[in-house]
């Protein structure tokens, strides 16, 4: 049932004792809800999978840029450690779980920087990293390597492999390469 919006919710309003807490990254308008020592993470922190990210360039306030700072802000929160997803089973230990994440996409952006040792399109290194996909699974894991290769690219560690192409072709392909 829908309901019509009365305000606009804030990092750090309260909502009926819950604390909001703004985490952007997986998508935009992302919140986690604090009740007292306990944390409603939805989809940003989950047990045993991590929540899709997609490129900023595509969706403002989503990628690894703002979803790292958002694991850090829920790390900082004092006295919680208990977390229910909004899949799965029950977190215990949330600070643990944010670490896992952390070093999963770590790894993750490693071997986007091992594969990319060979100039890659997104395409290319999505399949690299996921295999064949069809169906909505293709537009996933185009995304997911996209914001990996995109978090990369903004911090130096890759680059576009063929400039001339860029200024060039009215609909260039673009192709990174570790820098």
């Amino acid at each position: 049932m829908s309901v019509p919006v009365d305000r606009l919710l804030r990092d750090g309003d309260r909502v009926n004792d819950y604390v909001a807490h703004h985490v952007p990254g997986h998508c935009p308008g992302q919140i986690c809800l604090q009740v007292h020592d306990v944390l409603l993470t939805a989809d940003h922190v989950l047990p045993r999978i991590t929540p899709h990210q997609s490129p900023e360039s595509i969706t403002p306030w989503t990628g690894l840029d703002h979803y790292f700072q958002s694991l850090d802000k829920l790390r900082h929160l004092g006295g919680i450690d208990f977390a229910l997803p909004g899949h799965e089973e029950p977190i215990l230990r949330l600070h643990q779980r944010i670490v896992e994440i952390e070093q999963f996409h770590r790894g993750r952006l490693d071997k986007v920087r091992e594969l990319c040792k060979e100039p890659l399109t997104v395409a290319e290194l999505s399949a690299a990293m996921f295999g064949p996909q069809s169906g909505y699974g293709r537009l996933l894991a185009l995304e997911e390597a996209a914001a990996h290769a995109e978090y990369l690219s903004r911090r130096g560690w890759l680059e576009i492999a063929d400039l001339q192409s860029l200024m060039k072709d009215e609909n260039p392909v673009l192709r990174y390469r570790a820098a």
